[in-house]
């Protein structure tokens, strides 16, 4: 932790002793020194979940008199949760995003840059509704505005460099596309600067605490640590190749405050300098949530399944609008796809040896054809889920 961290550590400790009441009563039981060195009194702390806070709602928030917004997670591994920042947090939040992306891009400005979640459907349309003619439709409208960015998760963005290369849209402004919400693969992220003729970078953050990490030009995903801290649970929690379950803790969020809380994203930090000259802590994410993993296997389902499917794509299969895998049995998946025109019998049988391949010949696979899929509230999709 670094010296301006630290500080920041104890004058947030210092104001959630006197102004919140689950915090006040954690010190207590917990032996806080609230005036101790930051890295101490972190290490003191309790892991923090959503279930704690819903737990204990009625005392979480600081009794502050300040004007607040709501916001809702997506409830991507388990109930939304309520979150909520006063102005002058959420605004700490843009800033510092916003100073991310110049460190991209000198020309990237609420002007020239588009967000498909904000509060923008009245210009363009629903993105989180991927029927191809609608989409056309809202591109169409998009390139009006003439944007140097947009912003949005990777599979709506997927979708649409399908849709280039099929000839539907054409790109004619876009210099960078910001990828959010979804985990970034790499091949997923080839196809899409491909198709688009221009950079992808990924933002990674959550709706309780905004910007985590943000990706340096050299592609490593790097703390925002003005703002936050992260660590792993490495202590508790250990998966394969040294992966462990995310832990932050926001320097800024007081009035709904996040310390230690646990992201259940699985990923692990490095810690040396990067290439691109910065210090600060990267993250590597293994590419999904602990609920996301396959029951049995040490495989993260949604990487997993989103793979499998780039490989079906590269044997000359692009057959395939949208899926979703949910695991029944041990060895047992149902498979419901939205059908391109071009799907046969024959793109079954490819992908049923692909994911044979992996998931081992005892694997059995029950495709059900669908007409749509539907996205979450906030326009994210989930690719997989275990039901067992």
């Amino acid at each position: 932790m670094k010296e301006f961290q630290k500080r920041k550590i104890r004058s947030l400790f210092n104001y959630l002793d006197l102004h919140n009441r689950y915090y006040h009563e954690i010190f207590k039981v917990y032996g806080v020194d609230i005036n101790a060195d930051g890295d101490e009194m972190l290490e003191m702390m309790p892991i923090l979940t959503k279930a704690d806070i819903r737990k204990n709602a009625e005392s979480y928030f600081s009794n502050d008199d300040v004007k607040v917004v709501r916001e809702l997670t997506s409830g991507s591994v388990g109930v939304p949760l309520i979150c909520y920042k006063s102005v002058q947090e959420r605004s700490q939040a843009a800033m510092n995003v916003w100073k991310a992306r110049r460190e991209r891009d000198p020309y990237v400005s609420p002007q020239n840059y588009y967000n498909f979640f904000d509060a923008n459907e009245h210009v363009t349309g629903d993105f989180a509704n991927l029927n191809e003619g609608q989409l056309v439709e809202y591109f169409d409208q998009l390139k009006t505005l003439n944007l140097r960015w947009m912003s949005g998760p990777i599979s709506t963005i997927y979708t649409m460099a399908r849709l280039i290369n099929k000839g539907r849209i054409s790109n004619s402004s876009i210099k960078y596309i910001e990828l959010f919400g979804e985990y970034a693969d790499v091949e997923q992220r080839t196809y899409i600067e491909e198709a688009f003729g221009c950079k992808t970078v990924v933002h990674y953050g959550t709706r309780e605490t905004w910007c985590i990490g943000y990706e340096c030009e050299k592609g490593y995903l790097h703390v925002q640590e003005n703002v936050m801290l992260v660590e792993t649970n490495d202590k508790n929690v250990q998966y394969d190749n040294g992966n462990s379950e995310i832990i932050v803790t926001s320097l800024y969020n007081r009035y709904m405050p996040f310390v230690r809380y646990n992201l259940m994203d699985i990923g692990k930090l490095v810690y040396d300098k990067c290439e691109c000259g910065k210090s600060s802590p990267r993250i590597i994410l293994a590419g999904g949530r602990v609920g996301d993993m396959v029951k049995g296997k040490q495989v993260l389902g949604n990487n997993f399944f989103n793979r499998a499917v780039g490989h079906l794509v590269k044997r000359g299969y692009d057959d395939i609008e949208r899926f979703r895998v949910e695991q029944v049995e041990l060895n047992h998946f149902m498979l419901y796809i939205v059908k391109a025109e071009t799907y046969t019998d024959e793109t079954t049988c490819v992908l049923k040896s692909i994911l044979k391949e992996s998931l081992g010949e005892n694997s059995e696979f029950t495709f059900k054809f669908v007409e749509k899929i539907d996205a979450l509230p906030n326009g994210k999709y989930k690719n997989f889920e275990c039901l067992i």
